[in-house]
């Protein structure tokens, strides 16, 4: 998010594009959960797109929460846990988690615990591989892992990613690859 590199943040902006662009899809939202917020980018890249929610954050990251404290003040960004999300059923919106299930042990259990929290629609958003990999190892980044990031646990295709999708209960809206990721909005299945 901080990179000069041309293309690196030109990749940002069309991935940070969709993603406004799925937000303005669910209708008019009330709350926003980013699950796996980090430092705090996407958040603060939604409100200042003007997008008017209570906008929360979450993250295990103690050193990532006090980074984004001090770059983003005005963010309410808290510590929490992706499989025991401490806000009550169908309490959000909409919920995000933006690259943060490949870094998962358990992403199945995660993504019951994000359907748990929201009303209407999850956005998630992964690594498309094997093109994540490659852009890492042409770009020199990770050569003696052949591109692979140290901490991605899992590597799903478009393919692959949309069947844990659909397995968990969630319903397809859209599907997009804004390179090198695959972004997905889905609904969450109805009471």
């Amino acid at each position: 998010h901080v990179s000069n590199n041309p293309v690196q943040r030109w990749l940002l902006h069309r991935f940070n594009t969709q993603l406004l662009l799925y937000i303005k899809n669910c209708g008019r939202i009330q709350t926003l959960l980013d699950v796996g917020c980090g430092e705090g980018f996407s958040l603060q890249s939604i409100r200042t797109s003007g997008v008017r929610a209570k906008l929360v954050g979450v993250d295990y990251s103690d050193d990532a929460l006090a980074l984004g404290r001090k770059q983003f003040p005005t963010l309410r960004l808290t510590k929490g846990d992706i499989y025991a999300l401490r806000f009550p059923d169908r309490s959000m919106d909409v919920v995000l988690c933006t690259e943060g299930l490949e870094h998962l042990d358990k992403p199945q259990q995660a993504l019951a615990e994000i359907i748990r929290v929201s009303k209407s629609y999850v956005i998630v958003s992964v690594p498309h591989e094997p093109w994540f990999i490659l852009a890492n190892f042409f770009r020199g980044k990770y050569i003696s892992r052949w591109g692979n990031h140290p901490e991605h646990i899992h590597h799903w295709s478009r393919i692959t990613f949309v069947r844990l999708l659909r397995d968990a209960g969630l319903e397809i809206v859209h599907i997009t690859n804004p390179f090198p990721w695959t972004m997905v909005l889905a609904r969450v299945p109805a009471v």
